[in-house]
């Protein structure tokens, strides 16, 4: 320090902490309750993978880089390191999508609105939630959209496909929407 004081002496407490607690501001002021240095939020990396602490034992790497690793609130910390869950990592149990659409991937593999989103999902409700079923059908399952909306009958029924499934060598007319269809080689 007596080498250069400039880079360590400063006329404010402000100055001081702007030079040199970027990362720990807050608590270098005295705005914090309680909280010092060693008692920042961190990501859980090595226990459970699923919230942030605040027990004074992150890696050393953290400690070392706390402008990316150590956050004043739980909160900061979560939105950094687990916005995907979000409510697990703050500490919310309640996963409630409401009327909302969204895609169902573990279940039936549609769009769903029952209230039984994914936290993940609720937490970021303008990538994954949608007012309506076209909406939510159109975002993720353009390639079955009829059975996404419900829809019980094909565009095309009434129309006769090549049927080249089992024994039948013929053309059928049932509705069923078969991709490979061609609509041309079989006449009424």
């Amino acid at each position: 320090m007596d080498a250069n004081p400039t880079n360590y002496l400063f006329s404010t407490l402000d100055k001081c902490c702007s030079q040199h607690f970027t990362w720990n501001y807050e608590s270098c002021m005295g705005t914090l309750d309680q909280t010092c240095a060693r008692a920042l939020w961190y990501p859980d990396f090595t226990g459970s993978n699923t919230g942030c602490l605040r027990d004074g034992n992150e890696p050393l790497y953290m400690t070392q880089n706390p402008t990316v690793y150590l956050y004043n609130t739980k909160a900061d910390c979560c939105k950094e390191f687990y916005y995907f869950d979000y409510s697990t990592c703050i500490g919310s149990t309640s996963s409630n999508s409401g009327t909302s659409y969204y895609a169902d991937w573990l279940g039936d593999n549609t769009c769903n609105n029952d209230s039984k989103a994914p936290s993940y999902m609720v937490h970021n409700p303008t990538m994954w939630l949608y007012d309506t079923l076209a909406e939510c059908c159109a975002a993720h399952y353009t390639w079955k959209s009829n059975e996404c909306l419900g829809a019980t009958t094909s565009a095309l029924s009434g129309l006769y496909y090549p049927d080249w499934s089992g024994d039948n060598e013929g053309c059928l007319n049932d509705g069923s929407d078969r991709m490979w269809w061609d609509t041309k080689e079989c006449k009424a």
